[in-house]
């Protein structure tokens, strides 16, 4: 078992610069035993970093990284440090099929993840993004996500990209759209198209929708797009 002990240490340093910098290559950091798990079960686990010899996960397959108690601490985002942290290796996906979701600008960590884990707990096929969205594998969306993002394929794209778009209905939540306890289905794969916190579907996005819907709600006029994007989902996926 490797062990740390010095901050000029040059793995220590790559570790530093992974907690701080959200687009790194293609490997991804992140905190808890949960998470540790999930991403060992995928396959992508690279390493697990420990503060105790004692908190060792599976030492003879996966490396571990033993620090010393105040080097664990700088990398650790929460008071309460957790029982271990892990590196995973990530791969975008290239091709997506079956109901999928859109986030358009969705900028928020928490409500990203809360996203990602709600469309695989209702069966969504994949995630897509807009560019300047919150990065889908940043450490407070993993953290969001608990362990979804590492279940459900992500793309990082326009949705004008998106190479299938004309196989699907594109619909979206707009405050001028019909009453969603209407909705239907014509037998087409979707795309849920979900909008920016502030200033929701931008107006070219707005263009390619084939459908509009809006939640009828009592005296106020909008919800935490995590909380719409979870009502949607669960609509739609009852009408299929």
């Amino acid at each position: 078992m490797k062990s740390i002990t010095s901050s000029s240490n040059e793995f220590y340093k790559e570790l530093v610069q992974l907690t701080k910098n959200k687009k790194h290559k293609d490997m991804i950091f992140f905190e808890g035993e949960d998470l540790v798990k999930e991403a060992d079960s995928k396959g992508i686990l690279k390493y697990v970093i420990i503060n105790q010899e004692d908190n060792a996960y599976n030492p003879t397959k996966i490396p571990n990284i033993l620090l010393s108690q105040n080097l664990y601490r700088n990398l650790a985002s929460f008071k309460s440090l957790p029982k271990m942290m892990g590196i995973a290796k990530i791969t975008l996906a290239t091709k997506l099929e079956g109901d999928l979701i859109y986030l358009d600008g969705v900028q928020d960590p928490g409500n990203v993840g809360t996203i990602i884990r709600t469309a695989l707990a209702l069966n969504y096929k994949g995630i897509i993004l807009s560019p300047d969205s919150a990065y889908p594998f940043s450490s407070k969306v993993i953290q969001s996500s608990k362990g979804a993002i590492f279940k459900l394929p992500i793309m990082i794209k326009t949705i004008q990209e998106f190479e299938n778009l004309k196989d699907y209905d594109l619909i979206g939540t707009l405050l001028n759209g019909e009453p969603l306890n209407e909705a239907q289905r014509n037998g087409k794969q979707i795309i849920l198209v979900f909008g920016n916190e502030g200033h929701g579907i931008r107006e070219e996005v707005q263009q390619l929708l084939n459908k509009a819907y809006l939640i009828p709600m009592n005296e106020i006029d909008s919800l935490n797009v995590g909380i719409a994007a979870g009502i949607f989902m669960y609509i739609f996926r009852r009408k299929k």
